[in-house]
């Protein structure tokens, strides 16, 4: 089992992942938002459908190096090169792949000499996703599902570009980093809208719920 972040395979670093949580279990769904009308008895609901709230993952590490502190600060720092941390979790031809940002460090103990265990929390703020790799530059189409009003899609290119907030309309991305492919993410309330047009995307997976 292979996990990158932005790129590196930490077991180079000499941080292996021996447990996790959060990576792949059901969300949490938000509360129905309600809304206090004085003229009115009770309450007022506003019903869109289930929402669910960001995903909590919690990595736990094993650091085996003479100085496992220095390791941790050089894995934090490769956490916080970008706005977002792109998570991979390789096993052999499965992919997955997350969006982050990094939370805490919840723990850290002494294990052995040159070696420390460590915990850190990230948080997927869109857990609601496809993932798509890309073979170049791509382009695709989104509409609403029904109404004139497209509700907002993030896409995550996979070169650390961020193309947030876009609606109606076709989005593309020109990559300049040299690579040949890409893992792309796009994520909102994708049950309310339509995806076509897409140019050099191959859906991977979904993540519904």
């Amino acid at each position: 089992m292979t996990y990158k972040i932005n790129g590196t395979d930490i077991s180079t670093l000499g941080v292996i992942v021996t447990d996790f949580s959060g990576l792949f279990d059901a969300l949490e769904p938000k509360s129905v938002k309600t809304y206090d009308v004085a003229s009115q008895h009770g309450v007022m609901v506003r019903n869109d459908g289930i929402r669910y709230k960001e995903r909590t993952i919690t990595l736990e590490l094993l650091v085996i190096a003479d100085t496992a502190a220095s390791v941790i600060s050089t894995l934090e720092g490769l956490m916080l090169a970008h706005s977002r941390i792109r998570l991979e979790r390789i096993n052999g031809y499965d992919v997955k792949i997350w969006d982050c940002v990094y939370d805490k460090e919840s723990s850290r103990e002494y294990y052995h000499e040159g070696a420390e265990r460590v915990s850190i929390v990230l948080i997927e703020p869109a857990p609601i996703k496809k993932v798509y790799k890309s073979t170049g530059n791509f382009s695709l189409t989104s509409a609403p599902v029904s109404g004139s009003t497209q509700q907002p899609l993030l896409i995550s290119c996979g070169d650390y570009t961020l193309l947030e907030n876009k609606r109606t309309g076709t989005h593309t991305h020109t990559y300049t980093d040299g690579y040949d492919s890409h893992y792309v993410i796009v994520s909102g309330v994708l049950d309310e809208v339509t995806l076509s047009g897409l140019t050099n995307l191959t859906l991977l997976y979904s993540v519904e719920k």
